[in-house]
């Protein structure tokens, strides 16, 4: 149990840091603070299209633009490692040469996209703001929401590597 005074673990029912008592009742008013806090900072976070993110199962916009999406939403580690793994897949298809895998593999990575890109970046974002301090707004702000000027950035750097390996 939390203690409702610091916020320390305990497994009795008084803090061992403070001395407060720690009750049912006092679990579960953290928790819902905590959940409401929570819940803001990532609106705050998510930024545009946040009740989107937070509340719908399915995101048609990650499913039609893949790896773009994690970029646009400045999860560039997860964006470069899903494309990666399209690169992967591409090379796989052209591997096989089957028109039935291709249009199987595509649709994989169609509903892979569209329903664990949500559950991914919120994963992704709460552990940021974790690292963030959430007492300064501004500052959750700032590093969440979105950049078209990465996306705008990626699209150039795969640009010139396609036409790099064209030159190979």
């Amino acid at each position: 149990m939390i203690c409702p005074n610091c916020g320390t673990d305990n497994k009795r029912n008084f803090c061992i840091k403070c001395g407060a008592l720690v009750t049912e009742n006092n679990i579960y008013q953290i928790t819902t603070e905590t959940r409401n806090k929570t819940t803001d900072d990532l609106e705050l976070f998510i930024g545009d299209n946040s009740n989107a993110i937070l509340y719908k199962p399915v995101n048609w916009a990650a499913a039609f633009t893949g790896g773009f999406y994690f970029v646009y939403r400045k999860c560039y580690f997860i964006g470069i490692l899903s494309f990666i793994i399209s690169f992967a897949i591409s090379q796989l298809i052209l591997y096989m040469q089957s028109t039935i895998m291709m249009f199987l593999l595509i649709g994989l990575t169609f509903i892979f996209f569209a329903s664990l890109t949500n559950p991914i970046y919120l994963w992704w974002a709460k552990q940021k703001i974790k690292k963030i301090d959430c007492t300064n707004k501004k500052a959750l702000i700032e590093q969440g929401g979105t950049s078209i000027v990465a996306v705008a950035i990626c699209w150039l750097i795969i640009f010139l590597l396609f036409e790099l390996w064209l030159l190979l």
